[in-house]
């Protein structure tokens, strides 16, 4: 019993030093890049949000190619996705948001760099160029206005860059 306790505290005594790493640009402390979000119209880490955001970034898009806002509610839990056609569509984020009457209000709001698109017919025109899509769950009527009982979805285009690039 007491050669067990002290061969437990000689093996506790001999840990390996930690080593601290600089953080490079754009990372934390742990080597991990941060996440910067806009829900609340200004850009703050993702940690830092007080509101509950589901970011889809550009090269994520690419990578699993997913061109059109129906794909992306397979990446973003609690949103669904209903169409029965190519200009009727509906979206619901937490079960609230609307059928697929075009003529109806929808209850998700959809921007697109921050301009509110009025029609359900939007859901399905496909993305070009995208940096990051936030999906904000709601209601999000404080800060989108009306519309956003459900939630908010903001598409967020790609700034122009120095070369020519063709990104669809």
């Amino acid at each position: 019993s007491a050669a067990r306790t002290a061969l437990v505290l000689s093996l506790l005594g001999t840990g390996q030093a930690a080593l601290a790493q600089d953080p490079s640009a754009g990372e934390n402390d742990m080597g991990l890049a941060e996440i910067i979000v806009t829900a609340r119209k200004f850009e703050e880490r993702l940690q830092d949000a007080p509101v509950a955001v589901t970011l889809l970034t550009g090269d994520t898009l690419e990578q699993r190619g997913i061109r059109d806002l129906k794909e992306t509610t397979k990446l973003a839990a609690s949103v669904k996705f209903d169409s029965d056609a190519d200009v009727r569509a509906g979206i619901a984020i937490r079960g609230v948001g609307q059928s697929s009457d075009v003529n109806a209000a929808p209850g998700v709001g959809m921007f697109i760099d921050g301009v509110y698109q009025p029609s359900s017919a939007y859901y399905t025109v496909p993305f070009f160029d995208v940096e990051r899509i936030e999906i904000l769950k709601g209601p999000q009527g404080t800060l989108y206005g009306k519309n956003t009982l459900g939630g908010a979805i903001s598409i967020i285009s790609r700034e122009p860059g120095d070369r020519l690039a063709m990104n669809f």
